[in-house]
């Protein structure tokens, strides 16, 4: 099975994906950093869109093969593949066309303003509020349109209610699973470092 995170920067998409990995996915380590996505495929996104300009610079043809092999790659080390980075806002037809539109689609979902303001305070970009729009435009269209599988996870719900969270996630990917380690993952939340478990900007 394969399945995406797909949110915008500080949407809490760094602590769903880390909960996925602890119910059994591959997630495409080696990691970047400490944001639990895939560093190859951050590193393609990143230059397919040219960021932080966020243009397009390479054909769609190109980035559907690339993501079609990279699932193909990790599911030799399980039934779960789950693909996770912000820029999957501007890809997320790609992943239809790479992997069929049945794919599991899991939307972080955080109010825009919180995640500018979130993002503004990282200083990792000279203008953050354009990234946020842009992808939130982007992931907005994506989620109207598409017809199959998805789930929303709103942030607020997940530092709110850990373990019910979890539990529906769990539900969405059709993973059987012991209490126990339903349980262990929701503990992960708690665990996040603070800056990670704000609220509001």
């Amino acid at each position: 099975m394969r399945a995406a995170i797909i949110g915008l920067y500080n949407s809490g998409s760094s602590i769903l994906s880390r909960i996925v990995e602890d119910l059994g996915a591959d997630i495409g380590r080696p990691l970047w950093h400490s944001h639990f996505e895939s560093k190859n495929l951050g590193k393609k996104l990143r230059a397919w869109w040219s960021e932080p300009e966020l243009v397009e610079t390479v054909g769609w043809e190109s980035r559907v093969e690339y993501l079609r092999l990279w699932a193909q790659y990790h599911e030799a080390s399980s039934d779960l593949v789950c693909a996770k980075h912000p820029l999957l806002c501007l890809s997320a037809e790609d992943l239809d066309r790479a992997w069929g539109p049945e794919f599991k689609a899991i939307r972080a979902s955080r109010p825009l303003e919180t995640s500018i303001r979130q993002l503004e305070k990282r200083d990792w970009f000279e203008e953050p509020e354009i990234i946020q729009r842009t992808l939130f435009d982007a992931c907005e269209k994506y989620f109207r349109n598409r017809k199959h599988p998805a789930i929303e996870i709103e942030y607020d719900d997940l530092l709110e209610d850990p373990l019910g969270t979890v539990e529906r996630i769990s539900f969405f990917l059709e993973l059987e699973l012991d209490n126990w380690r339903i349980r262990r993952a929701a503990s992960l939340v708690e665990s996040a470092p603070e800056a990670d478990k704000t609220r509001e900007g």
